[in-house]
């Protein structure tokens, strides 16, 4: 599979922000170790919006709906924990040459964001991280210890870091 490159990731943003914003988020269901689906809801639609932090196929973007056997992953179980009946309401790229997607969720659509769900698409050190409004890690599918990285720590209660410039 052919990663995902800037302009790719450009295109889709613009896509979710046209045709996805805003969304309510119903469903949360984890395919495998590196991949979770959302199901969004919008006044004329409801999708699956897929999220993979796999270190050769990370990616984001609108795909089917996932298999109907039970999720028995906790990242998934998390996820739908904080952020269920909240609705999408903005999905911003961090900075202007970086992989990072920020997707936003609040209670209602006119209201600021209470949780950020960064999907950070950078080869073998893709995640996803879901943080409060002040960008204190909740959850995120893979942390990332002292042991592990002497650069940038991912840890639950940790304050979230963008990536090192390249």
């Amino acid at each position: 599979m052919q990663q995902v490159d800037l302009t790719t990731l450009i295109a889709l943003i613009g896509e979710l922000r046209k045709q996805w914003i805003p969304a309510r988020l119903e469903q949360v269901y984890q395919c495998d170790r590196n991949t979770v689906k959302l199901a969004l809801r919008t006044l004329q639609k409801r999708g699956w919006l897929t999220l993979s932090w796999h270190p050769q196929a990370a990616r984001i973007g609108m795909g089917e709906a996932p298999p109907r056997v039970p999720d028995t992953f906790t990242f998934s179980q998390q996820l739908i924990h904080q952020l269920n009946g909240f609705a999408l309401v903005a999905v911003e790229q961090i900075s202007p040459w970086e992989r990072v997607v920020d997707l936003q969720f609040a209670q209602r659509p006119q209201e600021p964001p209470q949780w950020h769900l960064y999907v950070e698409i950078m080869g073998k050190y893709s995640n996803v991280i879901l943080t409060t409004a002040d960008r204190t890690i909740v959850t995120a599918a893979h942390q990332v210890s002292a042991n592990q990285s002497r650069v940038r720590l991912i840890q639950t209660g940790k304050p979230y870091e963008l990536p090192p410039q390249l």
